[in-house]
């Protein structure tokens, strides 16, 4: 039964980012509360479109998981893959013909990056001003643009910009714990305890992606 609970859950989980995963417009945004699976989902999403892609996040610590999670995926998907590279801040993984490049706002060495290559930022509001750099630098010398994460702010900025820009010229979405609830993945119960435990904005935010 458990395994079968599990299976039925990864199968909700797919149908709730499906469309994050199979898009292929340029500029694309997610905004997330917590529990939603959106470090898979961006997995997910790599894997499946196969194309040299280079992911930037905030901590060396997440680069870890990101490698972790990324390499039990391509078992999952029976891809062969080597690890090229594993420096603190600075990862490669060779999955294939794709290469897969981790790397945090730290990292001040060249990438790869080209028409040919998809970048993502994962929790960009927690280094915003690096994004804002590195969207300069780039100049548009990508394929697609992703940029997924939950927001800690009400007020507006880049992200938020780039969210509307998104939304308008590419593809958005914005993901809740209402959504997990109506899809059987959170109950109201675990819902209302974050909110005792939160404070009425950082609820909104985290929780119900109200921004």
């Amino acid at each position: 039964m458990r395994i079968y609970s599990k299976e039925n859950e990864n199968k909700k989980r797919e149908a709730l980012w499906g469309e994050f995963i199979k898009s292929d417009k340029r500029y694309i945004s997610a905004i997330t509360s917590r529990r939603t699976g959106k470090t898979c989902a961006m997995i997910d999403r790599v894997i499946k479109r196969q194309y040299d892609t280079v992911i930037l996040e905030g901590y060396s610590h997440q680069l870890d998981l990101l490698l972790r999670v990324i390499q039990e995926k391509l078992e999952e998907s029976e891809v062969t893959c080597t690890v090229l590279l594993n420096e603190n801040n600075h990862k490669k993984i060779k999955a294939g013909d794709q290469l897969i490049t981790l790397i945090t706002p730290s990292y001040k060495g060249d990438v790869h990056t080209s028409s040919t290559v998809d970048w993502i930022f994962e929790e960009p509001e927690y280094y915003e001003e690096e994004v804002i750099k590195i969207m300069k630098d780039l100049d548009q010398d990508y394929l697609t643009l992703t940029m997924i994460g939950t927001l800690k702010s009400k007020n507006f900025n880049y992200i938020k910009g780039y969210h509307f820009y998104a939304m308008a010229k590419g593809y958005a979405t914005t993901i809740g714990a209402q959504n997990l609830i109506e899809e059987g993945l959170m109950k109201e119960k675990d819902l209302q305890e974050f909110k005792k435990n939160m404070s009425e904005e950082s609820f909104a935010l985290e929780m119900l992606s109200d921004f």
